[in-house]
C-alpha cells in the first residue's frame, strides 16, 4: 500500500510539473499586450514607479523583489509570467543568455529627474540652467541615444572630465547599478546619469563623488545631508515633489514588460561543466569582477574584528556594572542590554548613521553599532558563565583572604571562559553574518559586492554561492581564532 501511495505521489508530481510547463509556455505566448496580463503573475522591483503604479490592478497578481536578478529567477523558475523594467536596461545579447523576450512596452512612459533638498533650491537652479544648455545644443539627446544603443556588455567610452576641479565635491547618491544607466567597473562609474552628472560637475568647478545605497537608504541620506544629489532613475512622482526638490526631466523611461521566449536556445537541467566554467568567468573574471568580492571581504573583516575587539573590552566594564554592588550601577547596565536587544540592527545602523554620527564614514558607523551588540552579548555570556560556577568559590575565596579581582583573576574568571567559549564562538559567527546589513549605510561589504556583480551579470546563483562560500570560511575561520585567543587568555590567567 505505501509502494502504491509513493508511486502514485510520484506521477502527480510528474503531472503537475508537466501541466505547469505547459502553462507557462502557454502563458508566454499569450503575452502580447495589457489585456493578455488578466490573471498572470508579473514581478517587479519593490519600491519602483512600476510596482506603485500596478499596486491598484486587480486583473494580475504583482510580485514584489529586491533585485532584477532575482525577478529573472522567478521568471526563468516559472513562479511569475513576466517581469517589468526598463527596457533599455536588457541588450540582446543579455535577453539571448537568459532565455527571455521583450513582450510589449507599457502604454506610459516615466519621466526621471535628480533630486535635492528643499533648502538646497541654488543646486537645483544650476542644474537645469546646464541641463537647458545641453538640451538647446543638442547634445542631451546625443548623450542618451549614445547609452541607448550600448550593444551586449560593450559601453561608450567616458569623457574625460578635468581633474583640476578646486571646489567642495558634489557627493551624489544613487541606489541603481544597471548598464547603460549607472553602473562601476572597478573604481569608476559608468553610465547615461553618470555622463550627465560628470558634465555638471564640471560646469560648477566640482568634482563628483559617488556612493552607493540602499534604495530605502538614498532618500533619507539626501535629507541628513550625507549626499548633495540623490540619482538612481527617480521617476517624477507628486508625493516626491513634496518632500523633495526635484530637477526639470533629463530622461525619459519607457518599460517593457519581458517574457521567457519559447524558441531560445535555454539552457536547462543539471549544469554542465562548461556553464560553471561560464558563470565563473562571468561573475569574477570579465571586468576583474573579483575585485569587488575582494575589497567587499575586507571590509567585512574590518568591520567584525574591530567590533570584536571593542566590543569585548567595553563588555568587561559591561561586566563589571553587572556585578557591581551598587543597585543603580546594575540597573543601568540593565537598561542599556535591554535596549542594544530590543533595537533591530538595521534600524541601529540607521539611527547611527543618519542621525547620530551624521559626517562619520560608514564603516566607523558599522563598527560602533556592531561593538555596541557585541558589549551587551559579551558582557550577558560572561555573567551567565559566572553564575553556572557558583557561589562557592567566591566564598572560599573571599575565606582565604582574595579581594574580588584576585577572586576573579584566579579562581572564577578562568573556569567562566572555559563555560562561555562556546557561545562567544557563536556570537563571533553571528557578528559576521550580521554584517550583511551594512549595505544599508552605504558600505560596499561582502554582501553588497554580491549585489553589484548581480546587477551587472544577472545571475542570481552564483554570485550567492560565492559569498555563501566565503562566510562559510569565514565562521569556521574565526571559530578556530576565537579558539586561539581563549586558549591565551586562559593560559594567561591560570
Amino acid at each position: 500500500m505505501k509502494r502504491l501511495l509513493f508511486f502514485i505521489f510520484i506521477a502527480l508530481c510528474l503531472v503537475a510539473c508537466n501541466n505547469r510547463q505547459k502553462s507557462q509556455s502557454k502563458a508566454n505566448q499569450e503575452i502580447l499586450s495589457e489585456k493578455d496580463l488578466q490573471g498572470k503573475v508579473v514581478a517587479t522591483l519593490t519600491g519602483c514607479s512600476f510596482e506603485i503604479d500596478m499596486a491598484g490592478r486587480s486583473d494580475f497578481k504583482i510580485v514584489r523583489q529586491p533585485t532584477m536578478s532575482d525577478c529573472i529567477a522567478s521568471l526563468r523558475q516559472g513562479r511569475v509570467d513576466a517581469i517589468v523594467y526598463d527596457e533599455v536596461c536588457f541588450t540582446e545579447e543579455m535577453l539571448r543568455e537568459k532565455g527571455m523576450k521583450k513582450a510589449f512596452l507599457t502604454e506610459k512612459s516615466y519621466p526621471c529627474a535628480f533630486a535635492c533638498t528643499k533648502s538646497n533650491l541654488d543646486l537645483v537652479n544650476k542644474f537645469n540652467e546646464f541641463l537647458a544648455k545641453l538640451k538647446s545644443s543638442g547634445e542631451l539627446n546625443e548623450i542618451t541615444l549614445r547609452w541607448q544603443n550600448c550593444i551586449d556588455y560593450t559601453h561608450p567610452d567616458m569623457p574625460e572630465t578635468k581633474d583640476n576641479l578646486t571646489g567642495e565635491p558634489l557627493l551624489v547618491g544613487t541606489a541603481y547599478t544597471t548598464a547603460p544607466i549607472a553602473y562601476m567597473i572597478l573604481d569608476k562609474w559608468y553610465g547615461l546619469e553618470i555622463e550627465i552628472l560628470n558634465r555638471f560637475g564640471e560646469y560648477i568647478g566640482r568634482p563628483v563623488r559617488y556612493q552607493l545605497y540602499d534604495f530605502a537608504a538614498e532618500i533619507p541620506a539626501l535629507q541628513s545631508g550625507q549626499i548633495d544629489i540623490a540619482a538612481g532613475v527617480l521617476f517624477v512622482t507628486e508625493e516626491r515633489k513634496k518632500v523633495l526638490a526635484l530637477t526639470d526631466v533629463y530622461y525619459n523611461c519607457h518599460g517593457a514588460f519581458f517574457v521567457m521566449d519559447k524558441d531560445a536556445q535555454t539552457k536547462t537541467g543539471d549544469p554542465k561543466l562548461s556553464d560553471i566554467k561560464g558563470s565563473v568567468r562571468n561573475n569574477l573574471v570579465e571586468e576583474n569582477r573579483w575585485v569587488f568580492l575582494a575589497r567587499g571581504l575586507k571590509v567585512t573583516l574590518e568591520i567584525t574584528l574591530f567590533s570584536m575587539l571593542f566590543g569585548s573590552i567595553l563588555g568587561t566594564g559591561l561586566l563589571a556594572m553587572r556585578r557591581s554592588q551598587r543597585p543603580w550601577v546594575r540597573k543601568t547596565a540593565s537598561v542599556y542590554t535591554s535596549v542594544i536587544r530590543g533595537i533591530p540592527m538595521v534600524v541601529l545602523l540607521m539611527i547611527l548613521f543618519y542621525i547620530v554620527l551624521v559626517g562619520f564614514s560608514g564603516i566607523a558607523v558599522a563598527v560602533v553599532a556592531f561593538t555596541l551588540t557585541f558589549t551587551s552579548s559579551f558582557a550577558s555570556t560572561m555573567d551567565n558563565a559566572l553564575l553556572a560556577v557558583g557561589n562557592q568559590q567566591y566564598e572560599a575565596g573571599e575565606a582565604m583572604g582574595f579581594t574580588r579581582a584576585q577572586i576573579f583573576r584566579y579562581i572564577t574568571g578562568p573556569q567562566a571562559l572555559k563555560r562561555a567559549l562556546p557561545q562567544f564562538k557563536g556570537e563571533a559567527v553571528s557578528l559576521i553574518k550580521n554584517t550583511s546589513v551594512v549595505g544599508y549605510v552605504a558600505i560596499q561589504d561582502l554582501t553588497r559586492a554580491c549585489d553589484m556583480i548581480r546587477a551587472r551579470t544577472f545571475e542570481a546563483f552564483f554570485p550567492l554561492l560565492f559569498i555563501t562560500i566565503i562566510y562559510f570560511l569565514l565562521a569556521w575561520l574565526i571559530g578556530i581564532f576565537m579558539d586561539y585567543i581563549f586558549k591565551i587568555a586562559i593560559k594567561h590567567l591560570l
